[in-house]
């Protein structure tokens, strides 16, 4: 079942858990508080066909074009954004689902107290790794 889900968040500063129900197979996080020089404003991750602590960042640049960074970079270990997937049923009276499936984000390095971070995550009907076109030809069945 596809679901979309959009929404804001004042961040605290400390890591974040987002449950929105699904392990979104896109998220994007955009910090429109860090748009300045060095400062990561946009995550992109890729749920499961990325995996933990992997994404894609968007960093600023200073005017004159110069940062020890890049300006779109990806991160294959070390990234801000992992799967959440606590969801377990308590058994003593009331008997209920707790827990729940989203993302945690790893706030150091990404937010800081009082900034604010707008961000959409998706679940598609399919997220399907389609391996090595080299393998496979060139017409790819999705």
């Amino acid at each position: 079942m596809n679901q979309i889900k959009i929404f804001k968040v004042k961040s605290s500063g400390a890591n974040l858990t987002l449950q929105f129900g699904f392990i979104p197979d896109y998220l994007k996080l955009v910090n429109v508080t860090a748009m300045s020089a060095g400062n990561k404003a946009v995550l992109e991750w890729f749920g499961a066909l990325m995996g933990d602590a992997r994404e894609v960042e968007h960093v600023c640049l200073a005017d004159n074009g110069t940062t020890a960074k890049l300006t779109i970079n990806y991160v294959a270990t070390g990234g801000y954004v992992a799967e959440f997937d606590t969801v377990a049923v308590q058994t003593s009276d009331p008997v209920k689902v707790t827990g729940g499936l989203g993302v945690t984000i790893t706030a150091s390095g990404f937010a800081s107290n009082d900034d604010e971070i707008y961000g959409i995550a998706i679940q598609g009907d399919i997220a399907v790794d389609l391996g090595d076109q080299a393998d496979k030809g060139n017409t790819l069945d999705v």
